[in-house]
């Protein structure tokens, strides 16, 4: 009874109900008050977007090495769309000499080739795809692209439970832990046996799929590394990507762009109210 006491005072009743109602693939992030995608906006997710469109140009992704594979073709003005939860993209690439076979699942592939604006579009179009689910009605969830202060604050997070000497700090601030194996998505030239295989698997200075590396403690995947996530002042990504290095992955670095870029993608916030 008394623990339960505690739990209802640190945890209040009508916040724990929001909780249980959270959407599948987000986490609440209670210290900094945000509801946040696990992972990037992907090619599957994507898709939906497009088919809820009825396939609008405007909202095609600028073809690149992973929307020609994963979401559409086009030939002339012809547009052929494809399907990423059943097709697979070539990431093979040519080391030392050699060319190394490699392919990607595109279905969990982060969709790139996005512009400013079609993420603006993406973000009003879930907040009305969640309206009209009774489930999640009642939480009013408006999502949208994240600030770069709270974009610095998750990625601070990462580093916040560790001192400055700290190996575990200092791997992520490196981007290689103590054994020589690369811990995010970025431009690096250490290798060890993990990382050669998900190098053979996967490619290099390609963008992966969520999972190949571990969430951060708030739960999220890929926020250092990976592609670059933009935020909601044009021009501006945070976290680096598969192309840039651990510094530039780190908190209170702005990846600066001009439109699409198969480098840059982005994943949705919301503030989660009564």
């Amino acid at each position: 009874m008394r623990l339960l006491l505690i739990l209802l005072i640190l945890f209040p009743v009508s916040l724990r109900a929001q909780k249980k109602h959270i959407p599948p693939g987000f986490e609440w992030v209670q210290k900094r008050n945000l509801l946040i995608s696990v992972k990037e906006v992907s090619c599957d997710d994507w898709l939906e977007f497009l088919e809820s469109t009825g396939h609008d140009p405007a909202m095609l992704p600028v073809p690149n090495a992973i929307v020609s594979k994963c979401i559409y073709t086009k030939q002339d003005e012809m547009v052929q769309m494809k399907e990423p939860r059943s097709i697979f993209r070539d990431t093979s690439f040519v080391d030392s000499g050699k060319k190394i076979k490699a392919v990607e699942k595109c279905e969990n592939m982060p969709v790139t080739g996005i512009t400013y604006e079609q993420a603006l579009a993406y973000c009003e179009w879930l907040s009305e795809k969640y309206v009209d689910i009774p489930k999640y009605a009642t939480l009013k969830l408006n999502f949208r692209l994240a600030t770069p202060v709270e974009m610095d604050s998750l990625l601070t997070d990462i580093l916040a439970p560790w001192v400055k000497e700290d190996e575990h700090r200092v791997a992520f601030q490196t981007g290689i832990n103590k054994h020589g194996c690369a811990i995010y998505n970025h431009r690096h030239n250490s290798w060890c046996e993990t990382n050669i295989l998900m190098k053979k698997e996967f490619g290099y200075g390609v963008p992966m799929q969520e999972g190949v590396f571990f969430p951060d403690l708030n739960g999220l995947m890929d926020l250092m590394g990976n592609v670059a996530e933009m935020t909601n002042v044009k021009g501006i990504a945070k976290g680096g990507s598969c192309t840039h290095t651990a510094s530039e992955c780190q908190p209170g670095v702005q990846n600066v762009y001009e439109g699409p870029q198969m480098w840059l993608g982005f994943r949705v916030v919301a503030d989660l109210r009564k």
